[in-house]
């Protein structure tokens, strides 16, 4: 017998019946607001199955990651939004990331029991990301409502923001028309 085949077995017999296994397909939809997006109430029992499939061979559940954790960090975006994030979620999001940095390294897993179970909060980002998009979308809707750019660069860079919301900036600049008091400057 191989030594990993004894080592499934005795890790198989330690378990027994009373095993846990983190990623079940019986998931509460609405247990925490930012679940992945593809935890939904309607679902049948083989698109759980296949959707529970997909979870464990994506890897970073097994290493302790969220899905937020594997976001690609170079976006202006994604580092702004790093940044608001609150001191205990950048504590557990270093946490993790350390602990699957040092899996990684060792070539190991964590134990079945510790991996991020699929109706975990994995989407932390949301609503960060969210706050700072409709804050861009605000402050290009003000410049180019009152033609106050930074520069030409800025002027030419947003010139297919002023075509997309061609009426939103126009409903603005009268609202700002009305709202302002037009006197002569002595």
């Amino acid at each position: 017998m191989s030594v990993t085949k004894h080592g499934v077995e005795l890790a198989v017999r330690a378990a027994g019946a009373t095993a846990v296994h983190p990623v079940n397909i019986n998931w509460e939809v609405g247990k925490f607001k930012d679940q992945l997006p593809c935890i939904q109430e309607e679902s049948g029992t083989l698109e759980r199955s296949l959707r529970k499939i997909d979870y464990v061979h994506r890897h970073y559940p097994r290493l302790g990651l969220l899905q937020d954790d594997q976001r690609y960090e170079k976006s202006h975006l994604l580092q702004e939004a790093r940044r608001r994030m609150d001191d205990h979620s950048q504590q557990s999001r270093i946490f993790r990331l350390l602990r699957a940095n040092f899996l990684q390294s060792r070539k190991d897993l964590l134990p079945e029991e510790q991996w991020t179970p699929m109706d975990a909060e994995h989407c932390y980002l949301n609503d960060i990301v969210h706050g700072i998009e409709v804050e861009w979308y605000e402050k290009n809707l003000v410049k180019c409502a009152t033609n106050d750019f930074d520069g030409l660069v800025d002027r030419v860079m947003l010139s297919l923001f002023r075509i997309q919301y061609f009426f939103e900036i126009k409903a603005m600049k009268s609202k700002l028309d009305a709202n302002l008091v037009q006197r002569k400057l002595v």
